[in-house]
């Protein structure tokens, strides 16, 4: 049967999820594998034939998740600010992309390094250090995970402005670009498939999967302190990468979802989360 006229897509929604599962995926990946970067890594780096897999995998992933999320927010940001107006669009992502980059830089970001602090780094005293912490502006570059939701805020921002210089036009002429290259086809098959699928085959609601889906982008928020929590306390197990890998994948998951329910019964936190 067709699914239910709502508001929303609920498609679009658990796709989010997905792609938010799979980077908390990538940073227990890069935990392990020590390819990328990411807060802590474990003290005994793979060996390089070791690191194929995760090399593949986290190639894979970085190769098109973050870009489908920034191509399907920029397909809806134009009907947003259609319908809102510059001033109402403009206000609504401060407070949904702003305020969660702003919690993460000034709360989040602080905690990690002087409350869990996995490298176990010498620090001045908390008062001493948030307040050089401010001052100096360094706040400004400890987005972590949050840069995606900095970048997409500069990117509607500016889309006010080019609006507002350029409106649409009644219709666009189709534009020719060059033929793609095979890799690049593959690439794009993975985000264009990955629309298909679940505009087909996930476009409709039933409890789990809304739950997940009103609580993935707090776990986008609150995952690195989850899963650098449960990395420390994994050190003492044997240091397989692969299973440590999909254990604090698993585990993180859980905890992060756990956590979000939480964040989202704190007055003033479900508005941003």
């Amino acid at each position: 049967m067709p699914p239910t006229p709502s508001a929303r897509l609920p498609w679009v929604d658990h796709l989010r999820t997905l792609v938010i599962l799979l980077v908390v995926n990538m940073h227990a990946c890069v935990t392990y594998s020590h390819v990328g970067s990411w807060y802590a890594m474990s003290e005994r780096e793979p060996s390089f034939v070791a690191k194929i897999p995760f090399i593949i995998w986290q190639a894979h992933l970085q190769s098109f998740f973050m870009g489908l999320l920034f191509f399907v927010s920029g397909y809806f940001a134009h009907g947003s600010l259609a319908r809102r107006g510059p001033a109402s669009f403009a206000r609504e992502r401060l407070l949904r992309l702003g305020a969660p980059t702003l919690l993460y830089m000034l709360a989040i970001h602080p905690f990690i390094l002087l409350v869990l602090n996995p490298w176990h780094a010498h620090f001045p005293p908390a008062p001493a250090f948030y307040s050089n912490y401010l001052l100096t502006g360094k706040f400004i570059g400890s987005t972590g995970p949050l840069w995606f939701a900095l970048a997409l805020l500069i990117f509607s921002l500016v889309l006010v402005a080019w609006r507002a210089l350029r409106p649409p036009p009644a219709a666009a002429s189709p534009a020719t670009s060059p033929a793609p290259s095979a890799c690049a086809l593959w690439l794009f098959a993975l985000s264009l498939g990955l629309i298909a699928l679940f505009s087909k085959k996930l476009n409709r609601e039933t409890i789990p999967l809304r739950w997940l889906a009103d609580r993935s982008f707090a776990v986008y928020v609150l995952h690195a302190p989850v899963i650098i929590a449960l990395f420390m306390l994994y050190r003492a197990l044997p240091q397989n990468p692969f299973a440590l890998a999909a254990l604090l994948t698993f585990t993180g998951l859980v905890a992060a979802f756990a956590l979000a329910d939480l964040a989202r019964r704190v007055p003033g936190l479900r508005a941003i989360l």
